[in-house]
């Protein structure tokens, strides 16, 4: 129909790229919120690294070089720490008079090594300090997180049907945003054309209906959005296993998989992994060990729940 060409459809194709856009700026938001999360706990296990290695004197080089390294001379230009080394780096030690460049490569290759097994073995926590700007800056990006994940996760699915749709249908209904291309198209692109556009006005319309794109425009107010630091520290003190379980949910904390799974035959770990959780009406984050004893519960169908007997329930 001629009242479908041309302006009417350039109208529809731009509510329906509008759409596109927000959707497409919804999903990178609640990747850029686990990123935000992964970068700021990075920053702050390397803040703890480094305390770590200011507090480790130079002679512990011994250890690491089997008493091959003369320290004196680094001790006596103000060289304490391993920190202190890793700083200076080898240009900066061979500056040292009596030092050489195999002495300050053996040097600082020796704090490598102390400054790695830091590393692995350390384990991220967050004190009540308001004044540590690492500490903050993670209970920021972890609210955020939580904020962009609680709003996303009810209408990823849906997101993504959405998303699939307009990708597949905006290109062929294109051709009927301009009369030109319609009047030089071939019956079946003309006939193409129209249904696609179709189709476009059919999923905008379910996506504001459905409160798509109300949920969506609520998943970038909330990424964008700023807490003041001491909202964040007060919502810490009350609800640390809320932050820690979202922060456990995007890295490592170090815990026993084995025990965290309950030490579980793998065909019944494997059954309550492949298990989906509706987390529609949750407002709380899980551990992980949390979500897989939900999961389990619901594999197993009889369980028995225990409280306060000391194992982590």
């Amino acid at each position: 129909p001629r009242e479908l060409v041309g302006a009417a459809a350039r109208a529809a194709v731009r509510e329906a790229r509008h759409l596109q856009a927000l959707i497409g700026s919804a999903t990178a938001a609640a990747t850029t919120a686990r990123g935000d999360v992964r970068t700021a706990y990075e920053n702050l296990r390397e803040q703890m690294v480094r305390r770590e290695l200011a507090d480790i004197p130079v002679e512990r080089l011994r250890d690491v070089t089997d008493g091959r390294l003369r320290l004196g001379v680094l001790s006596r230009y103000g060289y304490r720490s391993v920190l202190d080394l890793l700083q200076a780096g080898p240009a900066g030690l061979t500056a040292i008079p009596g030092v050489g460049p195999t002495t300050a490569t053996q040097a600082i290759g020796a704090a490598r090594q102390i400054a790695a097994a830091v590393r692995d073995g350390i384990r991220v926590r967050i004190d009540l300090d308001p004044g540590n700007q690492a500490s903050t800056a993670l209970l920021g990006a972890l609210r955020r997180y939580g904020e962009v994940a609680r709003l996303h996760s009810p209408v990823q699915q849906a997101i993504e049907q959405l998303a699939g749709e307009l990708a597949q249908s905006l290109p062929e209904a294109a051709t009927a945003t301009s009369r030109l291309r319609m009047f030089f198209a071939g019956r079946r692109k003309r006939q193409a054309a129209l249904e696609a556009l179709q189709r476009v006005r059919q999923t905008v319309a379910a996506a504001q209906e459905g409160g798509v794109v109300e949920s969506v425009t609520n998943i970038l107010r909330a990424h964008s959005a700023t807490t003041e630091p001491g909202v964040l520290w007060e919502e810490f003190a009350e609800r640390a296993a809320e932050y820690y379980g979202l922060l456990g949910e995007i890295v490592d904390l170090g815990l026993d998989a084995h025990a965290a799974e309950g030490f579980l035959p793998e065909e019944i770990v494997a059954a309550v992994n492949q298990q989906q959780l509706d987390d529609t009406y949750r407002r709380v984050s899980l551990r992980g060990y949390q979500a897989f004893g939900a999961r389990f519960a619901l594999v197993q169908r009889r369980v028995i729940l225990g409280d306060e007997m000391g194992l982590g329930k």
